[in-house]
């Protein structure tokens, strides 16, 4: 009797061992890359912690977002961040919201895709969106 208590100890620890790797996967969540990279900066120097919203013309929704790291570098992803994004030839507007501990002042129209005056066209085959800050008065 105590070959099949054995048995049945393994089952449970072997259930038990998959429900867990099933509600918690295996080390947490993973980055979602493979986004149209972009660089930021402004007055020839990178910038953090700003996040980058691209819409098509037309569109008030976000078709990618992204935050600048410290070395001005960022991927976008989709408004959710579950997904990365690619840029397809066409059209853009981009806005610019300040999103770490220290807010960078930003021109207020740069933050809206209503009044935002920069517009970009994305061509088949560009790699990186270069983007300029436009410095607050």
């Amino acid at each position: 009797m105590s070959g099949q208590r054995r048995r049945t100890g393994l089952a449970v620890r072997a259930v038990l061992a998959l429900t867990l790797s099933a509600i918690t996967g295996c080390g947490g969540p993973k980055p979602v890359t493979g986004g149209t990279r972009g660089l930021l900066h402004v007055r020839n120097g990178a910038v953090t912690d700003i996040q980058v919203a691209v819409y098509r013309h037309g569109s008030n929704e976000p078709f990618g977002v992204g935050v600048s790291g410290g070395d001005g570098w960022f991927e976008l992803r989709n408004k959710s961040a579950s997904e990365a994004v690619l840029l397809q030839p066409g059209e853009y507007r981009v806005t610019f919201e300040s999103v770490g501990p220290v807010a960078l002042r930003i021109p207020a129209e740069y933050g809206r895709p209503e009044t935002t005056a920069l517009n970009l066209t994305w061509s088949e085959g560009q790699q990186v969106l270069e983007l300029e800050l436009p410095a607050a008065p």
